[in-house]
């Protein structure tokens, strides 16, 4: 039943002959939505009942294949903490758009791409909601990108509830 909880939305086509293979230090997209699946599980029965009904969260994976992130890898991708927040106008989204932005430049230089995107969170308590950064991490992890500050974490904050996720 919570696999029901997340909607995906795969955005590859492929043809039923092509056979998706996958090396070493790569995830199928599948695997990706495990991990948030996993991450922003329902904690109880009412929030799986909520959930179930509301599909609020949707996952959109733009390739069926993504090599996982080396976390030596963080550091050589441009900065964005050095940017100046503005409410409104260069705000967390933007902030989450621009990282992604940045990383897919590394990864088209590298000739790879990476198991790097943009999420979207809320707190239903402390009512607030916020975009940031997620990635699957050479040890297959998933870990939050905060691109205001350039550090990642693996804990949900607060009682984060997934909006969207796109890879």
């Amino acid at each position: 039943m919570v696999k029901n909880v997340i909607k995906r939305v795969k955005l590859f086509t492929y043809d039923a002959k092509r056979y998706i293979s996958v090396s070493e230090g790569q995830v199928t997209a599948d695997d990706i939505v495990y991990k948030l699946t996993e991450k922003f599980a329902p904690k109880s029965i009412w929030e799986l009942i909520l959930s179930y009904l509301t599909k609020t969260a949707t996952v959109y994976i733009g390739d069926p294949v993504y090599y996982t992130v080396p976390f030596n890898l963080l550091p050589q991708i441009k900065q964005t903490s050095n940017l100046k927040y503005s409410l409104d106008v260069f705000d967390c989204d933007d902030f989450s758009f621009l990282k992604k932005g940045y990383e897919e430049e590394k990864g088209y230089a590298d000739g790879r791409n990476y198991a790097f995107g943009i999420i979207w969170v809320y707190s239903p308590t402390k009512v607030y909601g916020h975009a940031l950064n997620f990635f699957i991490g050479e040890d297959f992890n998933l870990y939050f990108y905060e691109p205001q500050k350039d550090s990642y974490f693996s804990e949900v904050i607060d009682d984060w509830r997934l909006i969207t996720a796109i890879v």
